[in-house]
């Protein structure tokens, strides 16, 4: 016998699953318009170690169909045996701008974040992507991500424009009745 409260969660939780899959199909079907700019993009690889796929991982990165980014690599050691696919790789690949950082041992507890913030430093554009060792990228994915960043960017500004114009309407209000009253 099922009780009304096991039915009531059991629904609900059809019911979530039936709107999960709808907002995905949905999330899918969106394309974001073509930038009007492509800014140029540093690509952070934290690497350390070979992980299964590492070569195709990188290579994926290289083989992006934009127009200007840079592949910014890091391990703590040139011993790291990820150093010889990341020279393939690169000498596969001379046209893509790209560095082997050796960050050497981290001062901090976290090697990763010591790699990160090496490459930050390094890295000539203001547009950041990082990605894992095991992330895998489509061709379009540095296109993909502009387009959202420009997106991004142009609703902040118009954000800002409507905050500024409240602003001002509350800052014309409250002048109005004090202007009112002085006379």
């Amino acid at each position: 016998m099922i009780t009304p409260a096991l039915l009531l969660l059991v629904t609900g939780s059809l019911v979530y699953c039936v709107l999960v899959v709808v907002a995905a199909v949905r999330y899918r079907r969106v394309r974001p318009p073509e930038p009007r700019e492509q800014p140029p993009i540093s690509i952070l690889r934290p690497l350390a170690g070979v992980d299964e796929g590492i070569e195709e991982n990188l290579a994926s990165f290289f083989e992006q169909d934009y127009p200007d980014f840079e592949m910014l690599l890091a391990v703590a050691s040139a011993a790291d045996p990820v150093v010889g696919i990341v020279e393939r790789i690169r000498a596969r690949y001379p046209a893509r701008a790209s560095q082997l950082i050796v960050t050497g041992d981290p001062p901090w507890p976290n090697a990763k974040d010591y790699s990160l913030d090496r490459m930050l430093r390094a890295a000539r554009h203001d547009l950041i992507v990082m990605a894992d060792s095991d992330a895998r990228a489509q061709p379009g994915l540095l296109a993909a991500i502009a387009a959202e960043f420009h997106q991004m960017a142009a609703r902040l500004m118009a954000q800002r424009i409507i905050s500024m114009n409240a602003m001002l309407r509350i800052l014309l209000a409250n002048r109005t009745p004090r202007a009112a009253s002085a006379r």
